[in-house]
């Protein structure tokens, strides 16, 4: 665990020294953590990682159902903590 954490803090160090986004660095450390997918459907999904972006919306695998699923552009992602 200990050279996870040093791993993660060193290529952190290294998108800052590089000069990345928020953004980017953002893309990055939300990897593997829990999302939730809200729509204006008024539908909430809960992906058990980072969804991919699609041209027509959004890619991930349902916690509930353990599926993927495919949602439109009209949804909104948000990540745990």
């Amino acid at each position: 665990m200990k050279k996870l954490t040093a791993a993660f803090i060193l290529a952190t160090a290294a998108f800052v020294a590089t000069g990345c986004s928020d953004a980017e660095i953002g893309d990055w450390t939300t990897r593997g953590k829990l999302a939730t997918i809200e729509c204006d459907t008024g539908k909430t999904y809960r992906s058990t990682g980072k969804p991919d972006r699609t041209d027509t919306g959004w890619i991930f695998k349902d916690t509930k159902t353990g599926q993927m699923r495919e949602v439109g552009n009209n949804c909104t992602v948000s990540y745990d903590p």
